[in-house]
């Protein structure tokens, strides 16, 4: 009986099964369900994914060429987890691509239906009712703002640097705005960030979107513990 390392597989699967696993991969690596150092051996994905050694090759290069992993000759891959000195070079990277974006709003404005449909979901979420907070789709509702910010500047290689940037901070928000208080924080901060580029107010869209990102980038240590933690429980 021939195991699924040994097995071949068809092409057309093969080129869909190197995607799906290859992100799949990722997006474990990016909301930290391997710690630092963890080894992702071929054999052991071969059987998870009951695929052959070819995407699963193919998944961790592509996943060391992006520096989510680090390749080491004999031995395999082994997951590559940001550190608190990186995390905050990310943070000011993210920092700088905003306030740019701030400032282009200011002068160009934002379409007035996207406005509209950010302006009701962050106000729903000042209801005293909300009491019950849905982590994962509160950072989803969180990224798609940011990004939605991003790609209404119309510069779209700006749009791409923030998304790849808010990917890899993922985590941040998922470890540590857990909290119906913090939703309610946030929710004001996207409202004020509206309110000050509809103004044009270029000074108010710099302090308010300073004080959005200041909130994760003030915590990256608490955050990179409470992940650590998750990780290493979630792996016994």
């Amino acid at each position: 009986m021939t195991s699924p390392s040994d097995q071949i597989a068809h092409p057309a699967n093969e080129v869909a099964g190197r995607k799906n696993i290859y992100l799949q991969l990722r997006d474990r690596i990016v909301q930290w369900h391997y710690p630092p150092g963890f080894h992702l051996g071929e054999k052991t994905l071969c059987e998870e994914f009951e695929v052959s050694r070819v995407p699963i090759r193919e998944a961790l290069r592509a996943l060391a060429a992006e520096g989510f992993v680090d390749k080491v000759p004999n031995q395999g891959c082994f997951v590559k987890q940001l550190n608190v000195k990186e995390t905050i070079e990310l943070f000011e990277v993210r920092l700088a691509l905003e306030l740019h974006i701030g400032e282009m709003l200011t002068e160009r404005g934002l379409p007035r239906d996207w406005v509209l449909t950010q302006r009701n979901q962050w106000q729903s979420m000042l209801q005293p009712s909300v009491e019950h907070l849905d982590v994962s789709a509160f950072v989803a509702a969180d990224t798609d703002f940011h990004i939605g910010l991003a790609h209404a500047c119309g510069n779209l290689s700006i749009a791409r640097m923030v998304e790849e940037v808010s990917e890899r901070l993922r985590f941040i928000k998922l470890s540590i705005d857990t909290t119906p208080e913090r939703l309610k924080e946030t929710a004001n901060e996207h409202l004020r960030i509206l309110d000050a580029i509809e103004q044009k107010d270029a000074a108010a869209v710099r302090s308010a979107i300073k004080g959005n990102i200041d909130h994760s980038s003030s915590r990256v240590e608490l955050a990179i513990s409470r992940a650590l933690l998750s990780a290493h429980t979630i792996t016994r």
